[in-house]
């Protein structure tokens, strides 16, 4: 079948000279002859299936098993275990290369289908070796087991660069997009292909959706749709026409493209794309033939519809990437050096199991950059409890390096260079050892004899995860004295009011980004710690407590440390650990559910009583869309829905409830629509408010579920014309009113009747 090719095919030069030469006619025919062909060749090979699953057994064992073979093999698709490509080496966590040459991305796989730029399936090479050679060792395995990474395209402003190396990262350390837009992403790779094989993906769909739809997926379609889908979510924030992208453009000449080279080759399935009308089309200075096809623009938007819609995926504890080091200080003791201490410090990582080869650095550097102390721990996890020496004035810096194993995930691929033009970022599918670094520092700074450390870490519910909390203050006051004041540790409310006021003011502290902070306090008695209030950062302060000056020395447990002859040990500097529950971070850029394209579909309502439920018939709803630019502002309504403004245009099309109270449309293009209730049933009132819906996709095999709306009874008083009902709720209250008195009236009889 690729030999007939040649005879009926054009290549792509042949085509340009055709076209620009205003001889189109010839290639037309041409490409409709190779497709008539392989659809003919398609039919008689499954006419000849059909023939032998209709033979005996004993038949069948009479027929050459190569030719039976052949009856239910798909067309040949090849693999480039040939081409060698060179590695440059990584001694850092930037360990992974793009497999291109001179700024030509080599694809596992690429799609016919485009969306405005080239969707295609990047291969990435783990550069952290000895090897200087790398070449395809096998197809890709959806269990493992390859010598490569594959992954989707993240951004559509940039281009892969050549040889650039990654650094691979969690979803949710991205800047591209929010938390929320990472779960999304997260949920459509792991949804699709290559994370699935093609069978099992489509297995997968015909729970939702049609059969014969998801039959009719192409290996183009399926790529083309899921890298749309992940730009819908990877680009919200850019500019108009970059971001929300679910546009299908057309498809290529695959075979004669001069911007991507597929190592996996499955040119074999491009015929099912040409239509009758080649167009040519300029990215940058190399012309590609392209040819557009409704159908399979259908294809494409309807699945990458579906794949936007799917709920989002947190990311399992086990696949977070090592990204991110916190320090939180614990004690802190004088050795018997002078000006020298011993701290104690928790590193707390984002990720990381025991198994993991991680070292942890700290460094202890004078401003003259001469170096107080350096040692190395070996992590323990995520949490690991370092002792070290340090003089007042050392910048403290904490790095942690070495690899870490991860599971087969979804994970994000940063550039090095740490910038978005330094190459295209990725989304891709990964698993195994994985170099990391983090860092950390922070200023060693505790001139103090007298006064209060404040050690401020979280807690989230009732568990205490020890990470650092910034940027928190808190007002000491001292209370006067001669002042009374609660024997233990917790002020009532009333000497809160009493004693936190300026006067008593000693002094307010912010946290660092250890948690930390001092105030030298020079007076002994008591005093009043107040923390402020930060909606932004933490849920509620903590409660407001005493401390005396001096007091007993105790640990971040909050026990009294005690000396070798079990006494308490007193203390002028006391050290206190508060807790709070911090607020989660705003999810910042907000997802935008990207908009369908060519997908249509439609809804159903149902009428109920808003008391007994029962069905109501006769219900008439007038349907709007939302405006866009072309509509005339005279054709605008503003509608309000829960606090939300909308401007729509009605369709002039009306839905009428039957006797089980339902109605439907369809042939819309997905997406909200907005109902207005022009006639309710008879005997109840119209509704006041618009009703919003949504169009689902009619690929979905279930049909959509109809939206419940509610009416209520009218009164038994005419609602229009004449009077009114205004007249009668007067009267009607006045009649209450009177019977009311009257009621009153006789009780007040009754009880003077008796008292005489």
């Amino acid at each position: 079948m690729q030999d007939k090719r040649g005879e009926f095919a054009l290549t792509l030069e042949e085509a340009n000279a055709m076209i620009n030469n205003g001889d189109s006619t010839a290639a037309i025919e041409k490409t409709i002859a190779y497709e008539s062909y392989v659809r003919e060749m398609q039919n008689q090979r499954l006419a000849a299936r059909t023939a032998y699953e209709d033979l005996t057994e004993e038949q069948k064992n009479g027929v050459d098993p190569e030719l039976v073979a052949k009856l239910y093999d798909e067309l040949e698709t090849t693999y480039d275990f040939t081409t060698e490509f060179t590695i440059v080496k990584s001694t850092n966590e930037y360990s992974y290369q793009i497999i291109a040459e001179k700024n030509k991305p080599n694809s596992y796989e690429l799609s016919q289908c485009f969306t405005g730029e080239m969707p295609f399936i990047a291969i990435l090479a783990d550069s952290s070796g000895d090897a200087t050679k790398w070449h395809l060792d096998k197809p890709y395995d959806p269990e493992g087991g390859n010598s490569y990474d594959l992954a989707y395209c993240c951004d559509v402003e940039w281009s892969p660069k050549d040889s650039q190396h990654y650094k691979r990262m969690n979803l949710e350390d991205s800047d591209y997009y929010g938390k929320t837009a990472a779960k999304k992403i997260r949920a459509i790779v792991q949804s699709s292909y290559p994370f699935v094989s093609l069978e099992e993906m489509k297995a997968n769909l015909k729970n939702d959706l049609d059969e014969d739809f998801v039959d009719s997926l192409t290996r183009g379609d399926i790529i083309a749709s899921v890298q749309a889908a992940i730009w819908a979510y990877a680009n919200n924030g850019l500019e108009e026409g970059k971001g929300n992208i679910i546009d299908f453009r057309g498809t290529y000449d695959m075979k004669n493209s001069t911007s991507v080279r597929p190592m996996h080759d499955f040119r074999n399935e491009l015929w099912d794309y040409w239509s009758v009308k080649p167009k040519s089309y300029r990215r940058g200075t190399l012309p590609t033939l392209v040819y557009e096809n409704a159908s399979a623009s259908k294809r494409v938007n309807t699945l990458t519809h579906y794949l936007c819609g799917l709920p989002g995926v947190e990311a399992p504890e086990d696949q977070f990437v090592i990204s991110d080091a916190k320090i939180t200080r614990a004690r802190l003791l004088t050795t018997s050096k002078e000006n020298e201490y011993e701290i104690g410090m928790y590193v707390l990582l984002n990720g990381g199991a025991e198994t993991d080869d991680l070292t942890i650095k700290v460094t202890c550097t004078q401003k003259d950059g001469t170096i107080t102390s350096r040692g190395s721990f070996v992590a323990k996890g995520m949490k690991t409890q370092v002792n070290y020496r340090a003089k007042y004035g050392d910048t403290v810096r904490v790095e942690v390096e070495g690899t870490q194993e991860l599971p087969r995930g979804v994970y994000f691929y940063w550039p090095e260079g740490d910038s978005r033009d330094s190459s295209q970022a990725l989304v891709g599918v990964a698993q195994g050892k994985t170099r990391v670094r983090a860092e950390e520092s922070f200023l060693f700074d505790e001139d103090i004899t007298k006064g209060i450390r404040i050690h401020k870490s979280a807690k989230t519910g009732d568990k205490n995860t020890d990470l650092p909390l910034e940027g928190l203050y808190f007002d000491i006051y001292q209370i006067p004295e001669g002042e009374s004041a609660s024997t233990g540790s917790e002020p009532t409310a009333e000497e809160i009011e009493k004693f936190a006021v300026e006067g008593n003011l000693a002094g307010t502290v912010t946290t660092d980004n250890t948690g930390y902070a001092k105030l030298q306090l020079d007076n002994n008695g008591k005093y009043l710690v107040v923390e402020r209030a930060d909606e932004t950062k933490i849920k509620a302060p903590a409660d407001p407590f005493y401390f005396m000056i001096p007091s007993p020395e105790i640990d971040e447990e909050g026990h009294p440390l005690v000396d070798d002859d079990g006494i308490t040990i007193m203390n002028d500097i006391v050290s206190v650990y508060p807790k709070n529950e911090p607020v989660p971070p705003p999810d910042t850029p907000p997802v935008i559910p990207p908009p369908p394209k060519d997908v249509t579909g439609g809804f159903s309502i149902i009428k109920l009583d808003s008391v007994t439920e029962e069905a109501l018939e006769g219900a008439e709803f007038e349907l709007y869309r939302l405006a866009t630019e072309a509509d005339d502002e005279g054709t605008r309504r503003t509608v309000t829905i829960d606090e939300a403004s909308y401007s729509v245009v009605s369709m002039g099309t009306t839905l009428t409830t039957d006797a089980d109270g339902k109605a439907s449309v369809t042939d819309l293009l997905c997406g909200t629509y907005f109902l207005e209730e022009t006639k309710a049933p008879e005997g109840y009132e119209l509704l006041e408010e618009f009703v919003k819906v949504e169009a689902v996709s009619d690929a979905l095999k279930a049909d959509p579920v109809p939206f419940e709306i509610y009416n209520n009874e009218g009164s038994f008083l005419p609602s229009t014309g004449g009077m009114g009902t205004g007249i009668f709720r007067v009267l009607g209250c006045m009649l209450l009113l009177l019977a009311g008195l009257a009621v009153l009236e006789k009780r007040f009889s009754l009880r003077a009747i008796r008292q005489d």
